[in-house]
């Protein structure tokens, strides 16, 4: 018996986690380790921020959340 799906570790799928677990920090909770949102799907890098830091991050932003290092991607020019 199947219980679940195993997704492919996609950016999509990364920010959606990072999202899920911001959503069950709180203000005093420290700095959690959220997925580095590259488009390598064998990146299980972290991205250590407080919730504050994590929502000045993302607030007006889509830019994807990326551990030292990691590029983000280059637009593609038709």
């Amino acid at each position: 018996m199947v219980h679940g799906t195993i997704l492919p570790a996609t950016a999509t799928v990364k920010r959606q986690a990072n999202a899920m677990m911001r959503t069950f920090a709180n203000a005093q909770t420290g700095r959690l380790p959220y997925f580095c949102e590259c488009s390598d799907s064998d990146c299980l890098r972290a991205v250590w921020l407080s919730p504050a830091e994590y929502d000045g991050r993302r607030k007006g932003s889509a830019a994807p959340l990326l551990s030292d290092h990691h590029e983000p991607p280059l637009a593609r020019v038709s």
